[in-house]
């Protein structure tokens, strides 16, 4: 389905059912609303009620990605559109940012283990723990 995503457009199709396929909240099945002024922008609909805002988009290989903005509530449509904005200036210039994210991440949990209370807090501690 595409619709200009809004929070007057979350409010009154999606909680108020007329935009989902069975016609009630929470869903049936998962499912995604694309946003029509926006490509790339899209709405999941989950049938935990959880609904999240995501980026689609290729990267420079052409293999299709989605990068995750974030939860309706923690996020409004109007601070996700923007995030959806830079990141997609991003993929333009040739930035893969969900390749970016997970380095990022991988980063992260290299340095919690480089020094020695990293590395005892973080590893050897579970260690010690389950071969007791």
């Amino acid at each position: 389905m595409r619709a200009k995503i809004t929070d007057r457009f979350i409010k009154e199709g999606v909680f108020g059912g007329t935009a989902l396929p069975d016609g009630g909240f929470p869903p049936t099945i998962d499912f995604e609303i694309r946003d029509r002024s926006l490509t790339g922008f899209a709405l999941i609909v989950r049938k935990t009620s959880v609904l999240t805002f995501c980026l689609r988009y290729r990267n420079e290989n052409g293999k299709a990605r989605k990068f995750t903005i974030g939860r309706y509530g923690d996020l409004t449509t109007t601070k996700a559109r923007q995030i959806a904005q830079r990141k997609l200036g991003e993929v333009r210039t040739g930035v893969d940012i969900q390749a970016q994210r997970k380095d990022s991440r991988r980063e992260a949990q290299r340095a919690k283990t480089r020094s020695l209370r990293g590395f005892i807090d973080h590893q050897y501690r579970d260690w010690l723990l389950t071969e007791r």
